[in-house]
């Protein structure tokens, strides 16, 4: 019996070590663009091992088994098995875990919260450092894992000081050059007053890449333009690590995308009707991205009158006659039915709406891109499990665009594990919502069974109505006036501490802290355009001196205007990488699906005193576990 068991614990640790000997290190893992480096084989063989680990651990006497689960863990997640990496991991006893192995466990735990969702906890679990003796590739982990946390937690600082550190970590040179693009990117996401007011004092390394960040958002890719400052800059900072052909090689890394050439440009939109004022904004926004473009590759832009639906597919092979070898448009969604209904499509064509009736997959050359509000719905949806809720109550207007964001909410939320405890639809025209806010909150239950135990003891109670206390948030589909009536009556009905998740209707576009007051604390995603400030040609201030009209009437629609028509160079390399590659834009990260739906990845902002403030970004989609669990 004893030699039995004897030989059963030999062999586990020595399965123990051979399989520690073959856990990859975070180099061999990923490198810092992103991308996947594990080969189909490699994965085979780590899926191999990890599945060999469970076996064993099961039999296996601890600290070996918690080891080996953990081991187990790792190399799941090495190969995109987030749900059974979880499982892994969720049968480590980490209080057993010998003292070498606790810096290697809060390493994993911080991993597996960020394929949860929970940034936060993420973040707070990598807060205490690295131990001083903590082996290479267990540091390049941490820093890894903690520039990706505070990135989408918005803590844009903490991320590129991980990243700094994480520089001084790396070898290879593509490796280095990745990661300090990284940094700048990062760096440049702050506004400039942000970027004064966090100046390190003395200046130090940090001060030049805040430098950098600082041209880099004034000429994003323009290289001839960003040149001579970036001269100037490293005759300023000598001895800085930036590589000295850092932009250079961006910029190669830039010229090297796939872009579509193309001759014309044909635009369909209408010139009168209900959409005339939504187009002409969208107009403006795409004559001032053509503007600005570089002239030699500059194509020829043709409007075309749309006021009538019933006219556009003959419309559309007019242009197409005249030379159009892309087309922007139609607007209107019926007209986009009928076009869509008519087959392919000659040449690629960007539709400035999306066909909810469509099923199947859409004709050649067809792609949809619009604001849409279930976007912004399921992202309100996943922030709020990335930020620990669990518990929902909802309410939206007795509106059609009410529905669509209170069902792709539901539908994503319900998706992530969440529950909704209640909901209710209001009358946009009515001003008192006591009655849904008093039917969410469980505050006329409250009174009926005060009025049922006073009658029960037949005398006067004090009674204090309060609200439920299980749900732990609310979305709120809601435009800007409506919230700022929503959010006081909360207050009064002493729900005034439930977390507030909305989109983007929420907030008009305009800054304007005495009249948004009534809404703080309200978080909700928007177009980085309205919330990160930004220099270059197509700023908001540079497109302001073209069409004044942008700063205060749909000033999203002139950032669709200006990423519809970047849209069309980069629909080619879109298309090839569906959810993987990206366009930055002005309305978002953006991104193609399988019917060829672009989707916007958006910014988080929370208003605080009456302002928008960034709290956060929308990850980018992937493998990973849609649920998340509260902190």
């Amino acid at each position: 019996m004893h030699q039995r068991s004897l030989k059963s614990f030999v062999f586990a640790l020595f399965a123990l070590l051979t399989a520690a000997a073959c856990v990859p290190t975070s180099t061999t893992r990923q490198g810092q663009g992103g991308g996947d480096l594990v080969g189909s084989e490699e994965r085979q063989r780590y899926l191999t091992e990890a599945m060999a680990l469970m076996r064993l651990a099961k039999d296996s006497p601890s600290p070996a088994r918690d080891q080996q689960y953990m081991k187990a863990a790792e190399l799941f997640l090495y190969t995109d098995r987030p749900t059974q990496a979880i499982d892994a991991a969720g049968q480590v006893n980490a209080s057993v875990l010998p003292a070498a192995d606790q810096f290697r466990w809060r390493l994993l735990s911080a991993e597996i919260d960020l394929q949860r969702g929970a940034v936060d906890r993420a973040v707070a679990g990598l807060e205490a450092g690295p131990d001083s003796d903590a082996p290479r590739d267990q540091l390049l982990r941490y820093y890894q894992v903690k520039a990706k946390s505070c990135h989408r937690a918005g803590k844009m600082l903490e991320s590129a000081r991980a990243r700094t550190a994480l520089d001084r970590l790396l070898e290879a040179p593509d490796e280095r050059t990745a990661n300090q693009l990284e940094i700048v990117k990062t760096l440049a996401l702050l506004s400039d007053t942000a970027l004064d007011l966090l100046q390190p004092n003395p200046p130090d390394e940090m001060t030049g890449w805040m430098e950098l960040a600082r041209i880099f958002k004034k000429h994003g890719d323009n290289f001839a333009s960003a040149q001579p400052e970036y001269a100037a800059w490293r005759a300023r900072f000598p001895s800085h690590p930036a590589e000295t052909e850092l932009f250079a090689r961006h910029y190669g890394e830039v010229k090297a995308r796939p872009r579509t050439n193309l001759a014309r440009v044909a635009v369909l939109l209408p010139q009168s009707g209900p959409l005339q004022k939504v187009a002409n904004s969208i107009r403006e926004g795409i004559m001032a991205a053509h503007s600005v473009s570089d002239p030699a590759s500059r194509p020829g832009l043709s409007f075309y009158d749309s006021s009538d639906s019933q006219n556009v597919p003959a419309l559309y092979q007019q242009a197409v006659q005249e030379g159009a070898s892309a087309v922007i448009g139609p607007l209107d969604k019926g007209a986009l039915g009928v076009l869509a209904a008519g087959g392919d499509l000659p040449v690629p064509t960007l539709a400035l709406n999306q066909n909810a009736a469509t099923t199947s997959l859409p004709p050649a050359n067809l792609y949809q891109f619009a604001l849409s509000p279930e976007d912004e719905a399921r992202q309100a949806a996943e922030r709020a499990r990335q930020d620990g809720h669990a518990l929902a109550l909802a309410m939206a207007p007795n509106t059609a665009w009410g529905q669509r964001e209170l069902s792709a909410f539901t539908q994503r939320w319900t998706e992530l594990g969440g529950r909704i405890a209640e909901q209710a639809l209001y009358d946009e025209k009515q001003h008192d919502f006591s009655p849904q806010i008093v039917g969410l909150t469980n505050l006329d239950e409250g009174e009926q069974r005060y009025k049922r135990l006073q009658k029960l003891l037949g005398r006067n109670l004090h009674f204090e109505p309060q609200p439920r206390r299980d749900a732990d948030f609310l979305f709120l589909s809601a435009e800007g006036g409506k919230a700022r009536e929503i959010r006081p009556q909360l207050q009064f009905h002493r729900a005034g501490k439930l977390a507030i998740y909305s989109t983007s209707r929420v907030f008009n576009g305009d800054v304007n802290p005495g009249r948004d007051r009534d809404i703080d604390g309200v978080r909700f995603p928007d177009v980085p355009w309205l919330l990160v400030p930004e220099q270059g040609p197509l700023s908001r201030e540079a497109v302001a001196r073209m069409f004044p009209a942008s700063q205060t009437q749909y000033p999203r629609l002139y950032a669709m205007g200006i990423d519809s028509y970047n849209l069309l160079f980069d629909l080619e390399r879109l298309a090839a990488g569906r959810r993987h590659e990206t366009s930055q834009g002005k309305t978002g990260n953006l991104y193609l699906d399988e019917g060829n739906l672009v989707h916007r990845r958006l910014v988080w902002a929370e208003i605080s005193n009456g302002r928008p403030k960034v709290i956060g970004y929308t990850p980018a989609p992937g493998p990973g576990v849609a649920g998340a669990t509260s902190n």
